[in-house]
């Protein structure tokens, strides 16, 4: 039953690979060669027999030769790229923190200057006679105060005020 199914499969292949059409046209060629030319045909059938080993050995050893090649490609590149991984995590680790603390102190510096300026102003501009008090929760000047335009247009009208008020 098992054999019968393998045959019913290599028949449908070699179908498909050679048509049925194909091959009736090629035995028939090869029986009128071996009726018109016996000895050639002869010839060329005893080449073919004794011929086939070696050069599908051959084709094995080529093909077989290629796949090893190709195994040993993937390896090699599979370990020089995990050689380089080994040298790339620990560098973005180190760059990450450099970055880090490089906008970190990007960042303590914008506040701090602030600060300074915000308390500069305040030290340099004397109150005048009827004026009211500086309000200190204002956040143009506190340092929580928040980056954004709006906070900056803020600081620009105080900036402004500043200088209103010394003229």
């Amino acid at each position: 039953m098992a054999a019968a199914a393998v045959l019913t499969t290599m028949q449908r292949q070699l179908d498909r690979v050679f048509p049925p059409k194909s091959r009736q046209e090629a035995y028939a060629q090869a029986l009128e060669l071996a009726t018109t030319r016996p000895f050639l045909f002869s010839f060329i059938l005893a080449e073919a027999a004794i011929t086939l080993t070696p050069m599908l050995l051959f084709l094995t050893f080529t093909l077989s030769t290629l796949v090893f090649a190709l195994g040993c490609v993937a390896l090699f590149t599979l370990l020089w790229t995990g050689l380089a991984l080994l040298v790339l995590i620990p560098t973005l680790f180190v760059a990450s923190g450099i970055a880090l603390c490089v906008w970190a102190w990007g960042a303590a510096t914008f506040f701090a200057c602030r600060w300074t300026l915000g308390a500069l102003q305040d030290m340099s501009a004397p109150a005048p006679a009827g004026a009211a008090a500086p309000v200190e929760d204002d956040p143009g000047r506190h340092l929580s105060a928040s980056s954004s335009p709006a906070s900056w247009a803020k600081v620009e009208k105080v900036e402004e005020r500043d200088v209103e008020q010394r003229e």
